[in-house]
């Protein structure tokens, strides 16, 4: 069944309840409390005036220069220059992934409460280009020990890595505190 053929049946028996329902035609029902067919609300009213004003305000010129040069705009679909030109065109293929975790868990004795927690994230990506493929791919963690001694041991690390000699990166970190005495 399609969506107007249910919508239909569900208003159709809608209405059939309320047909159901109301047994009594409208102009027999009234709320009255007592014989004294009085309103059970008060007094009834035959009109009822309502006197309002609305004001409406022009919005300031929200228009704004922001420079005197020509804008350069692009139609919808617009193709890139070719292939030896310095803009990338688009013809060819990409790939990204990217992924992140993160845990803790905690622990008390009788001889010290224990905690360690821990995060990660990786990505990478590749693409083809005019000049051939290029890509990178990058991770950084980190883990924190709380001892039952009240030492923390906080831990880090990353590493980052193109595709040219200068597009290499990493380093660690272990940083230990000891308990607030």
């Amino acid at each position: 069944m399609n969506y107007f053929t249910k919508a239909f049946i569900v208003i159709l028996a809608l209405l059939s309840v309320i047909k159901f329902n109301t047994g009594a035609p409208v102009e027999n029902t009234s709320l009255t409390s007592g014989s004294d067919a009085k309103s059970a609300f008060g007094q009834a009213f035959d009109e009822i005036v309502v006197e309002s004003t609305l004001n409406v305000k022009r919005k300031g010129s929200g228009r704004q220069s922001r420079n005197n040069q020509p804008s350069i705009t692009r139609t919808k679909r617009q193709h890139g220059f070719p292939y030896p030109s310095l803009n990338f065109p688009n013809y060819g293929d990409s790939v990204a992934a990217a992924s992140a975790q993160a845990q803790s868990h905690q622990a008390q004795s009788p001889f010290g409460n224990f905690g360690a927690s821990a995060s990660g994230s990786q990505s990478q990506s590749l693409a083809f280009g005019p000049k051939g493929p290029f890509g990178s791919a990058s991770f950084a963690g980190s883990q924190q020990y709380m001892l039952p001694n009240g030492e923390t041991i906080n831990i880090a690390f990353g590493n980052s890595i193109g595709n040219s000699e200068s597009n290499k990166a990493g380093g660690a970190t272990i940083s230990i505190s000891s308990p607030k005495r």
